[in-house]
């Protein structure tokens, strides 16, 4: 639902009217959208130390798919801090890890590493290029 992603202003899909029939349907859902939004809130205004107290909140809820994700950030729960505290990411690299697993992908069962290397480079030197 794309209300728990945005705030419901942004969100074109659902009105605050269509919202407020749903939560009425199913009140849980009022309660993981005000979590969406601390969170969303947390990671905007970067204060790791509201976030264990989220993760406490998340826990509380009754939901199967709320847990998981809570226990996902657990396993992992220094990255996620760092995450939250600094701008730097990895997307660069993992955008170039990727591209190199494409094009070896591609040339399957008919490249040795310099083959490849090779291809590599010329990749790069044709987006130069154009």
């Amino acid at each position: 639902m794309k209300p728990l992603y945005n705030p419901i202003e942004k969100s074109s899909g659902i009105t605050e009217e269509q919202l407020s029939k749903v939560t009425e349907l199913n009140p849980k859902l009022l309660t993981i959208y005000g979590l969406a939004s601390d969170f969303r809130a947390l990671v905007a205004t970067k204060n790791v130390d509201e976030f264990e107290p989220w993760m406490i909140t998340a826990q509380a809820i009754e939901s199967p798919d709320i847990k998981s994700y809570v226990s996902g950030l657990t396993r992992d729960i220094v990255a996620v801090k760092n995450a939250i505290m600094f701008n730097y990411n990895n997307g660069s690299a993992e955008g170039n890890i990727n591209k190199i697993k494409r094009i070896k992908h591609t040339m399957y069962g008919r490249a040795s590493f310099s083959i490849l290397r090779t291809k590599v480079l010329m990749f790069e030197m044709w987006k130069i290029i154009n």
